[in-house]
């Protein structure tokens, strides 16, 4: 939870959003005479250089949706449904058998037998790889 009020209380730093866009604005533009200029078919540089700067854009605006995950938005993060599922989750820790800890019983010849077993697999993979 507090990560993501941390990650709701920052913003994306506003200079650095303007310069980002500033510069895909740039790119949509200026490449375009210049790689058309380099294709001998007039249509080939328009499209690569358009297609190049349609994907920035897209990527552009993935990052301003994922910048403000929560929301009334169709793509928002369901953070009811999280806290109602976390708020169950708690609950079931109330339930008495969550109250008593697990016994371990220590048995000396079920060491030893794993144990061996364990010893005996690790010389065998040693004497395969040798």
């Amino acid at each position: 939870f507090n990560n993501a009020k941390k990650l709701q209380a920052v913003p994306f730093p506003f200079p650095f959003a303007q310069t980002v866009w500033i510069m895909l604005v740039f790119f949509t533009f200026v490449p375009l005479p210049l790689i058309s200029s380099l294709y001998i078919p007039l249509m080939k540089g328009p499209c690569y250089s358009l297609l190049c700067a349609a994907v920035f854009w897209s990527i552009h605006y993935i990052a301003t949706e994922i910048e403000l995950p929560f929301g009334d938005q169709a793509n928002a993060l369901p953070l009811a449904k999280i806290q109602e599922a976390f708020n169950e989750s708690l609950t079931c820790l109330l339930d008495e058998k969550a109250q008593v800890a697990p016994t371990c019983e220590f048995r000396a010849s079920s060491s030893e037998r794993l144990q061996n077993t364990v010893v005996m697999k690790t010389i065998s993979t040693y004497v395969e790889h040798s």
